[in-house]
């Protein structure tokens, strides 16, 4: 007992004579100070970062430099630290600042570059340097563009067809997109006079009808095309662009300049014309730093989402971050991302305190009618994009990966606002479990519905939830714990009604009420062999599924064996049942649309229904053709396949059938290879167009 004592009192009597010391000296010693004030203190020796951390307050320094780290947040030093016996010694004013801060938990923060970088290093190793192209920025726009690299092909034999502008409105089918009104990208689009398509490094332009004429034809230098858009007088072309450009390498005490080619994303505008007659004319081109992940088209607006992944990181060599003559080469660089005239530049990061990524994703706007650096309207935040869903006044991402405290995997939900191409951040929040797609996600009425598997770690069973949010990005209500050990295969969310697939040895299809959204509720369910990957309504009370179908082996084993299309009818919202269905493709064989909505077509006013399937069989080759049914509200059959196949192409995917749409009663499918066209009435063959 008396030890205990005699230990207690040298423990206060240590304490209370390093407070004495510590309260005479400007400096502290950082480690000894936060112990005493319960924090845990730790050295990163990867990071060369020191880390106290208490409750909800985490505070990160280096050994040098300006900044420390409060809760994500760069803060300046108001003296520098200094070094004392191996240990760190901390400005009492900086210390004291600290202890009387709050939980920092700011929603949103902007630092420009060399800030954003400084704060990365406390989180991320920084043997891997920053690099930027030289000469060019983020986000930027070239000068106007008079022509192509490469000439289009020899203009056509003037022909009787009616100009653009004088067309008449064309009976055919658009891209399948989630949302009306909001147009996704996509390698094909038509118009009713013309056939787009980036073909390959090509992009190609068909006059549409029995004829099925080529009548454009171009490449574009240093540009690999991957979607595009259209609308009444514009075509878009999106993908990636090439550029040499220098790179700083280290070797020994020089810096040697090195080469190679980066790339990044690029957009390429274009007046139409009558294409029988003369070349798309180039508007103007503009380049962003990352890969394209998503763009959507509303009325006269582009609206792209980027991403730069480990924007911190040059993987092709290592450096050290403290060697001055590699920093001076860095700035030399940094300083020349201003040398273009006409481009629309990204100074700042935008970032949350509370997720620090060096990844970057890059939102950008553009106004169709104001092609000047003014209609441009491009922004930065840290981290990656994830699942984007955009509703005609909205954009929202959903980033999986976060944790809680009971180690339950969560998911990031952010709110941008879209209007006249800008797109401004307004909110987030988070949403337990993940998400399987884009149809996971829906707005109706200002509300946010958002459909996840949630994984259990403790149980190790999954379970399924709705989740409902307010315009303010606040959690309205939710209806969880839905078909224990399944997981979420599709949703689709039309008005108040959100339907939902899940799956682990049966199809249990749920109808959720979501008409009050503080009380969401399960109205009704029905189980059915097999599951569908994709949900799409023929009408209020009829939902197409596509997915496939299933049997349990005597071993328990689940088998698919086909593609399956099923008609639910969903009159009765408390009992939806199984109008129809047909299997196609059979044992090893599966559709496009399973993971591609937009290889989709409905068309209900000629009761068809078109999609790829793809079948590997028995030895080995593989087709990939188009299926054809004839579809109701009642009943659906398979008629037969168009294939692009013959005797010298048996197995390849060139071949294979990715896209099918129709204009007027002409039905057109396409592959790597070719263009066909069939009649609808009867599917009879018309014409042929090769590609390549």
């Amino acid at each position: 007992m008396k030890k205990l004592l005699l230990t207690l009192v040298l423990t206060v009597f240590c304490v209370s004579s390093f407070a004495l010391a510590s309260a005479k000296s400007e400096y502290v010693p950082f480690r000894q100070y936060f112990e005493t004030q319960g924090y845990q203190v730790e050295w990163d020796e990867y990071l060369l970062v020191a880390i106290a951390k208490k409750d909800n307050k985490e505070v990160r320094l280096k050994t040098s430099g300006d900044y420390y780290v409060l809760n994500g947040v760069l803060t300046k030093f108001s003296k520098p630290l200094k070094m004392e016996n191996d240990r760190i010694m901390m400005a009492r004013a900086d210390v004291e600042a600290i202890m009387k801060a709050g939980d920092v938990n700011a929603d949103m923060l902007k630092l420009d570059y060399k800030d954003f970088k400084t704060l990365v290093a406390f989180y991320y190793n920084r043997n891997f340097m920053l690099y930027r192209t030289e000469g060019m920025p983020v986000g930027g726009m070239m000068e106007d563009g008079a022509a192509m690299e490469e000439a289009p092909m020899a203009k056509q034999e003037e022909t009787a067809a009616i100009s653009y502008e004088e067309k008449a409105k064309a009976d055919y089918s658009e891209t399948n997109n989630q949302e009306q009104g909001v147009d996704e990208a996509d390698f094909v689009k038509v118009d009713g006079e013309y056939i787009y398509i980036v073909n390959g490094e090509q992009v190609k332009i068909v006059k549409a009808g029995a004829d099925l004429a080529l009548v454009q034809d171009f490449k574009v230098n240093d540009f690999v095309p991957f979607n595009l858009f259209i609308t009444d007088d514009k075509l878009i072309l999106m993908g990636q662009s090439h550029k040499q450009i220098k790179q700083l390498e280290e070797n020994g005490d020089e810096v040697i300049a090195d080469y190679r080619y980066e790339s990044s994303t690029a957009v390429y505008v274009y007046a139409k014309k009558d294409f029988t007659k003369e070349a798309p004319e180039l508007l103007k081109k503009f380049y962003v730093a990352g890969d394209i992940a998503q763009a959507r088209c509303i009325d006269d607006y582009i609206y792209i989402v980027a991403n730069e992944y480990d924007y911190m990181a040059v993987p092709y060599f290592r450096v050290n971050i403290e060697e001055a003559s590699f920093k001076n080469g860095i700035e030399v660089l940094m300083n020349t991302l201003d040398v273009a005239n006409n481009q629309a530049r990204v100074d700042e990061i935008s970032y949350f305190p509370q997720h620090i990524d060096r990844s970057v994703m890059y939102t950008i706007g553009i106004n169709l009618n104001d092609l000047s650096k003014t209609g441009i309207d491009i922004n930065a935040y840290a981290g990656n994009t994830g699942i984007v869903y955009v509703s005609q006044n909205n954009l929202y991402t959903a980033e999986e990966g976060y944790w809680d405290s009971d180690n339950q995997g969560k998911t990031e939900l952010c709110k941008y606002q879209l209007k006249d191409g800008k797109i401004t951040y307004l909110a987030k929040s988070m949403v337990d479990g993940v998400l399987r797609n884009q149809f996971s996600m829906g707005e109706y009425q200002d509300n946010l519905r958002v459909a996840t598997t949630v994984y259990d770690q403790v149980t190790g069973v999954s379970s399924n939830g709705l989740y409902i949010f307010d315009k303010e990005m606040n959690l309205s209500g939710s209806v969880t714990d839905l078909a224990k050990g399944e997981r979420i295969y599709s949703a689709r969310m039309m008005g108040d009604k959100i339907y939902m697939v899940t799956f682990k040895e049966t199809d249990p299809f749920y109808v959720i009420d979501a008409k009050n959204p503080k009380e969401p509720k399960v109205l009704g369910y029905l189980k059915l062999p097999g599951f569908s990957e994709y949900l799409h309504p023929y009408d209020e009370n009829t939902i197409i599924g596509v997915g496939n179908n299933t049997h349990i082996e005597g071993d328990g084993r689940v088998i698919v064996d086909g593609v399956k299309i099923a008609l639910f009818d969903v009159s009765d919202y408390s009992n939806p049942t199984l109008k129809a269905e047909v299997l196609a493709g059979g044992d090893n064989s599966y559709s496009e649309v399973s993971y591609d909505h937009k290889a989709f077509l409905l068309a209900k006013s000629k009761n068809l229904l078109a999609m790829p399937i793809g079948n590997y069989g028995k030895n080995g080759d593989y087709r990939q053709n188009a299926a054809i049914f004839s579809i109701t509200a009642d009943s659906i059959k398979y008629l037969e396949d168009i294939s692009h196949y013959n005797d010298k192409a048996t197995s390849t995917y060139s071949y294979g059938v990715s896209r099918i749409f129709y204009i007027g009663d002409l039905l057109y499918t396409l592959s790597d290879k070719e263009l066909r066209c069939n009649n609808i009435s009867d599917l009879k063959p018309v014409k042929t167009l090769k590609l390549n």
